[in-house]
């Protein structure tokens, strides 16, 4: 299946709609399809709208965003070299990690997250030795913030832009400042929301009452299928960086920066989970961006054993299918 993918890497583009189709197709007969646990003011804007909806129309919504973040990443991964080589597998990869179970057929915050983050993860690339580097720096700290405005964790990524601007850049105070003012500035405007509407502490409250916890815990049970899935999709995530660390010095400065880029953006993403009083299930969807990276890459540079490689994918996509049986 590699060596197909490999071969009509153009076809990927016309498979992904098909094959998130296919798994959310299930969706069109839930009766709680839309996610609505948070008070973040951007995400009930989105969801009152998306609510608004007929049910079906929801369902094609949330496969069109999915299928248009996964061929956005491969676009992003191959226009600023993230991969050695240009491929389409990380839409593949990005595609299937969307729709790993069925408790994950829903409409949920991180889908509109995602596609910000995308968003921000161009711009941040973009940096690399760009000489007029104002614009990407403002964009992305602001849509950073939008993104944490519709889903909060996401906040602690704007860590994950400024170490990336300590690394693809020297030290330069205009450019700092730029970041932060973009950073904060949807912040302020909810703020001026809040005050004109009366509601500057309560609002404030509302939103923080959520988040910050003294405490975490997981909010869904794993069973044997998700379990088992879980566990392939670990192993799979440390050989990806395993082979990745193998080959790393192969590649040339951009690629190198990008992958420890997309290295720090997993950690991030993972601690994030620790913002939360209660961790929904949907929360391991802010990791499909850099795992879709890293599993895509390991596939690709997996040259010596191919049919392993082929195996492992075969029976990942088969506990995928488990968990929505």
């Amino acid at each position: 299946m590699i060596r197909f993918f490999k071969s009509l890497q153009s076809a990927t583009l016309f498979m992904i709609p098909v094959i998130v189709f296919l798994l959310w197709a299930q969706a069109f007969f839930s009766h709680s399809f839309i996610v609505r646990e948070t008070g973040m003011p951007v995400q009930k804007m989105l969801m009152d709208m998306v609510t608004a909806l007929p049910v079906f129309m929801q369902v094609l919504l949330a496969i069109a965003l999915i299928s248009l973040e996964a061929i956005y990443l491969s676009i992003i991964v191959n226009r600023h070299e993230v991969l050695y080589k240009n491929s389409y597998l990380p839409a593949l990869m990005y595609g299937l990690l969307m729709s790993l179970a069925w408790p994950l057929i829903q409409f949920h915050p991180v889908i509109f997250t995602n596609l910000v983050l995308l968003l921000t993860l161009d711009k941040i690339f973009s940096l690399f030795k760009n000489e007029s580097p104002a614009s990407p720096l403002f964009n992305g700290a602001f849509l950073i913030s939008l993104a944490s405005l519709t889903y909060f964790p996401a906040i602690i990524l704007f860590i994950l832009f400024l170490m990336a601007l300590a690394i693809l850049r020297r030290f330069n105070f205009r450019e700092w400042t730029i970041a932060f003012i973009g950073f904060f500035l949807p912040y302020f405007f909810l703020s001026v929301y809040f005050f004109w509407t009366d509601q500057l502490i309560t609002g404030w409250k509302t939103i923080l009452v959520n988040f910050i916890p003294t405490t975490s815990r997981f909010g869904f049970s794993i069973g044997k299928p998700l379990l088992a899935l879980l566990i392939m999709l670990g192993i799979l995530f440390l050989i990806s960086i395993n082979r990745l660390r193998r080959n790393f010095y192969k590649n040339v400065i951009r690629t190198r920066t990008n992958q420890q880029i997309m290295l720090w953006y997993f950690i991030l993403a993972a601690v994030s989970c620790l913002l939360l009083k209660i961790i929904p299930l949907y929360h391991m969807m802010l990791l499909s961006i850099p795992l879709a990276v890293f599993f895509s890459y390991y596939f690709l540079a997996e040259k010596r054993r191919p049919l392993l490689s082929e195996l492992i994918l075969w029976f990942t996509i088969g506990l995928i299918i488990w968990n929505h049986v």
